[in-house]
């Protein structure tokens, strides 16, 4: 742990609305800003999957631009505008004002941190990457074999774990992803959340699309 003393630090959550006169929305970025670190960055993330279930016909690319370019006004970019000349609390100020369009802002959170980059690693890691498997749909592999019930595994002989991680925009998320389990006697049951955190159960093994082909 470092000896430094923990600063405090302020976040909004960026929110992805597709239609604002429904007002619903999905978690789609974190802005965070730490005045004694001097630190201010925006990560962003658009699960489009999840946008198009609630509106088939809204305007993901529009939205994708615009959370690209909170992006690089966070970091001071000046193609984002003149906004981005401005100090970093200025910005902040700026990024987490409430509006009313496609891409919203959460309340402003606080906290205290010593070390800013991992923080918002972390809050965007757990309040925007997806929750659970969204595992793909292939030939190899299927949500159709999801089981009805947990399986009984007391007294079973484990012959091998494997734990699968999901990777996001080219990153590793290694807190979360669906565990698997092979039995002695060949036999595999995969537990995974669900997008509500509850557990599900599922009688083959994982097949990863990439390597298989």
């Amino acid at each position: 742990m470092s000896g430094q003393a923990r600063s405090p630090f302020a976040y909004t959550v960026l929110r992805a609305v597709p239609r604002v006169e429904r007002a619903e929305f999905i978690n789609a970025g974190v802005v965070l800003f730490c005045r004694e670190r001097h630190f201010l960055d925006a990560r962003t993330g658009l699960d489009v999957a999840r946008l198009l279930a609630l509106s088939p016909d809204c305007e993901a690319d529009e939205i994708a631009a615009q959370l690209a370019g909170i992006e690089r006004l966070a970091r001071g970019d000046t193609s984002a505008g003149p906004i981005a000349a401005l100090s970093k609390a200025e910005r902040f100020h700026w990024l987490a004002s409430p509006n009313s369009t496609m891409v919203g802002r959460s309340e402003v959170h606080t906290g205290l941190t010593d070390d800013p980059a991992a923080t918002i690693d972390h809050l965007f890691r757990t309040m925007v990457m997806t929750p659970g498997a969204r595992l793909p749909r292939h030939e190899g592999w299927s949500r159709a074999s999801r089981l009805s019930s947990a399986p009984e595994m007391v007294g079973r002989e484990i012959a091998r774990v494997r734990r699968l991680h999901y990777v996001f925009q080219g990153e590793v998320n290694a807190s979360d992803g669906p565990i698997e389990l092979t039995f002695s006697d060949g036999s595999v049951v995969m537990c995974d959340a669900a997008a509500d955190w509850t557990l599900e159960f599922f009688g083959a093994a994982w097949v990863d699309p990439i390597s298989s082909r």
